[in-house]
């Protein structure tokens, strides 16, 4: 399930300190706009914003390309049960 009101905090505190340039939010997916050419620095964002999501119940995994990061949410694993 998709927590709007982390996705909101998060938009708004990492625009606000400058660590992003904007994060956009298009349902349950995060596009995040940086200007970093470190990849130290993408893979830290990367990393941060991961474990942020995750400790509020947001399971996201990411893909990143040279300014922007996706995060996209996790559809959790049913198991099914056969009985013979």
């Amino acid at each position: 399930m998709v927590h709007l009101n982390i996705n909101k905090v998060v938009k708004s505190v990492y625009e606000f300190m400058g660590i992003v340039e904007r994060i956009d939010v298009n349902e349950n997916t995060l596009y995040i706009y940086h200007g970093n050419t470190d990849r130290r620095a993408i893979n830290a964002i990367e990393k941060i914003l991961l474990n942020v999501l995750d400790l509020n119940g947001a399971k996201y995994e990411s893909r990143c390309s040279e300014n922007l990061i996706v995060m996209s949410p996790i559809k959790p694993k049913t198991e099914v049960l056969v009985l013979t």
